[in-house]
């Protein structure tokens, strides 16, 4: 390869994201709603022949005569998500979505995401990224666009169903924009998340035991 056809492009691990910000929740909503603007305006692109469908999925049969295929088992998803955004970002980009309930007794996320962010102009690729962290701030940073708009300002309470991770990144949105924030009442289906969301909690928000 010549340097005239040389292509370069970051990786970003998990802990390169960290330090790039991507768990800073006040500038992820701040990024979720200058988004929101932009598909207001219609300044974006999705895939499929309506420009706004989801993503691609592959999906598995019960029965194949290829011994080495998947089987379609609970929440197994091969997934591309492409898109294109304008404004002050006029990037495209795809999120590769790899998911397997069992992944968890191989010691693994259930959900394995990965992020490629491409030159809208040339297709060259900008950057290959570590995506849970981004895929899990962006959930979280949504509500908390909604919180920024329609929440009293003087709202001091969470109701939170749910203490997995997206509870954990919705409670950092609402918190960044109704910082008097004091109180959390959530609801789990089982003591070991709330415990674990309850550690949380006094680690990352020690004012609310005070």
């Amino acid at each position: 390869m010549t340097d005239s056809t040389r292509i370069d492009f970051i990786y970003l691990s998990e802990q390169d994201m960290i330090r790039a910000g991507v768990t800073d929740m006040p500038a992820c909503v701040d990024t979720m709603e200058e988004m929101f603007g932009l598909l207001y305006q219609g300044d974006y692109r999705m895939a499929g022949a309506n420009n706004d469908s989801h993503g691609a999925m592959v999906t598995f049969p019960e029965n194949s005569p290829f011994p080495t295929m998947p089987k379609p088992t609970a929440d197994r998803r091969l997934m591309a998500m492409p898109a294109y955004l304008g404004g002050n970002f006029g990037t495209a980009g795809v999120k590769w979505y790899g998911s397997n309930i069992a992944n968890r007794e191989k010691g693994l996320p259930r959900s394995i995401l990965m992020f490629t962010l491409n030159d809208a102009d040339t297709g060259a690729p900008l950057a290959h990224m570590s995506a849970n962290l981004l895929s899990a701030y962006r959930t979280g940073a949504v509500p908390g666009v909604g919180a920024r708009h329609l929440a009293r300002k003087d709202s001091r309470v969470i109701g939170l169903l749910g203490p997995g991770v997206m509870g954990k990144t919705a409670v950092a949105a609402f918190i960044a924009v109704c910082p008097l924030i004091d109180t959390i009442k959530v609801k789990g289906r089982g003591q070991r998340r709330l415990d674990n969301f309850l550690t949380w909690v006094q680690e990352t928000y020690p004012q609310m035991f005070e």
